[in-house]
């Protein structure tokens, strides 16, 4: 855990980061803020994350150059299936959520940084998942209902183990995050996955795998199934 204060004339404020995604959330919000200060984004280039994490990674480079910094070269990393690779390789990175989302936000920054082709291989990946695929990857307490309805065909994903329609994910990897999310008609599994003793310790539940291992995706118009292994989380 790391954590900085900030003081100003008329307010405090106290930011703690705890993973890589918390940075790259306080990177985003540097961004979109105009008038954010340059100790604030100098505080957040000097987190580990900066130079690990594939969405930091992206805009802290935007960020230096809003400061005219000098930055070291942005290096896409692209998973053999076109998904890019948000999650850093080193264990101690790796966030709970395989960021679909995130991924298109990804591809925007690398567009502003000129690397249009890997921009547009990425966004290419994201947009074949919508619906029930990004709600596989929402924390709880950041969960909201969508009346998301897509009318899409399946998209499959055999590298990551992901398998998605408008009504149903199913996914092989991931990093304390569901196995699965299902709709049908008016009932909804937000989040399903194994999950340890006790019930009530977040930490024990859902799956824990960085790539599907020979994944075996078959689907058609009426069918969707998955084979293969993963790990539980706890």
């Amino acid at each position: 855990m790391a954590s900085a204060a900030f003081l100003g004339p008329h307010s405090f404020e106290r930011i703690t980061i705890q993973s890589p995604l918390e940075h790259y959330r306080f990177c985003r919000s540097l961004l979109l803020d105009p008038n954010a200060s340059r100790d604030r984004i100098e505080h957040a280039l000097r987190y580990p994350y900066a130079k690990s994490y594939q969405p930091s990674i992206a805009a802290a480079a935007l960020l230096s150059l809003r400061l005219n910094l000098n930055t070291p070269p942005v290096i896409p990393r692209l998973l053999p299936s076109g998904a890019p690779a948000a999650m850093a390789e080193d264990r101690k990175y790796i966030d709970s959520h395989l960021p679909i989302s995130i991924a298109e936000e990804l591809a925007i920054h690398w567009q502003e940084l000129g690397l249009v082709e890997e921009a547009k291989r990425a966004e290419a990946w994201a947009s074949k998942f919508e619906g029930a695929a990004r709600r596989l990857y929402i924390r709880e307490d950041a969960f909201f209902e969508t009346d998301d309805q897509s009318g899409m065909e399946i998209a499959a994903d055999p590298y990551l183990g992901l398998l998605a329609s408008s009504d149903i994910a199913l996914t092989l990897t991931g990093w304390n995050s569901a196995l699965g999310s299902m709709r049908f008609n008016d009932v909804r599994i937000s989040a399903l996955g194994p999950q340890t003793a006790p019930l009530s310790d977040a930490r024990g539940f859902g799956i824990s795998q960085l790539y599907a291992h020979g994944a075996v995706l078959i689907q058609d118009k009426n069918r969707a199934e998955i084979e293969g292994w993963t790990r539980c989380h706890g």
